[in-house]
């Protein structure tokens, strides 16, 4: 009857080690354990590019600044003292960038390819304003 008493507490030992040594590791932190594995992506060319100063043909200057995120700008006009987010949309040449709310809540698209650009917006009273720009 020992023995088998014996036996069954070997038994419930050997259960018991086994589940201890299954369970995490009581140490390790919870952002160790959440972790990815797969590394992070490489940062684009255009969201380590320095800002892009444009100077245009009605007296505004435009300034590009590309560490807003993947695939967007901000647009910082100084005669209107206003930015505004632009995300990245087709185009046939160039980079050219769009928002449906932009300067003023309205649309505004700045198009440009090396140093030579195009920005467009509509005032506050609803006005087209469509100049050329370059970069220096």
């Amino acid at each position: 009857m020992k023995s088998i008493t014996i036996l069954g507490a070997i038994a419930t030992a050997v259960l018991m080690s086994a589940c201890v040594s299954q369970s995490p590791n009581p140490t390790q932190s919870s952002t160790q354990a959440q972790t990815p594995s797969a590394p992070l992506p490489a940062p684009t060319a255009a969201s380590t590019a320095p800002d892009q100063v444009f100077h245009c043909k009605n007296g505004m200057t435009a300034t590009v600044k590309y560490n807003v995120g993947e695939d967007k700008i901000r647009l910082f006009v100084d005669t209107i003292e206003s930015s505004a987010i632009l995300s990245l949309a087709p185009s046939g040449s160039g980079e050219r960038y769009v928002s449906a709310n932009a300067f003023y809540n309205k649309p505004a698209e700045f198009h440009f390819k090396g140093k030579d650009g195009n920005l467009s917006f509509q005032d506050p009273y609803g006005n087209k304003v469509n100049t050329s720009c370059r970069s220096k």
